[in-house]
């Protein structure tokens, strides 16, 4: 059976976003379900909170900023920063691209300037932080959460945690690009199934 190829004329505005769209979650979905079940639980709208909104108030934003503090959230930049370089360093070298260290180096720093800009604000930070976090945890648990991440195996989860998380990505992102010519195909016949697109053979193809 002969690869499909997308014609222009057939895929156009909302069409091609959509495919594009679509590979581009097949690319994150992997990621997002290694980071646990809750994370996944959450992206579907499965995810229920035990207890109602807690009040946020000083004392509650107080706790929230002692629980950034101690798992090094307030960093957020520079964690932001340092995901998307890896992120991009891991696509640009499967890819077949060659990154040499002064490359990485400026792609490093231009992105800690500019996400230590826009997520440099603790007290941004703090406030948008203390609203989530009311929704699922009242101050008590907040307190529950610090005695853990200041105990020996909450510091090891801390330092820990990139280091899962950045493998657990790379994992998913490499069994994405194995799959994604499999995926597009399948994506294509059933776009033409519904009608959506015209069948054009890949003279590339044997």
């Amino acid at each position: 059976m002969p690869l499909l190829t997308l014609r222009p004329r057939t895929l156009v505005g909302s069409r091609r976003r959509l495919v594009t769209h679509c590979l581009a979650a097949l690319v994150a979905l992997p990621a997002a379900l290694l980071a646990g079940p809750e994370l996944a639980r959450a992206e579907d709208g499965t995810a229920a909170s035990s207890s109602p909104a807690a009040a946020v108030d000083d004392e509650y934003r107080s706790l929230i900023r002692e629980l950034l503090e101690t798992t090094g959230s307030l960093e957020l930049g520079k964690q932001m920063a340092d995901g998307v370089v890896q992120t991009m360093l891991t696509s640009m070298r499967a890819s077949g691209r060659e990154i040499s260290p002064r490359e990485a180096t400026i792609i490093q720093e231009t992105a800690r300037e500019l996400f230590g800009e826009v997520f440099g604000n603790e007290q941004e930070i703090v406030r948008v932080q203390a609203e989530i976090y009311s929704k699922h945890y009242a101050k008590e648990e907040l307190r529950a959460l610090l005695q853990f991440y200041r105990s020996p195996v909450g510091a090891k989860t801390i330092a820990a945690m990139p280091l899962i998380m950045r493998e657990g990505m790379a994992y998913g992102q490499a069994k994405a690009q194995q799959n994604m010519e499999s995926f597009q195909l399948k994506l294509i016949q059933r776009f033409q199934a519904e009608g959506l697109l015209d069948e054009e053979p890949n003279p590339t193809s044997p």
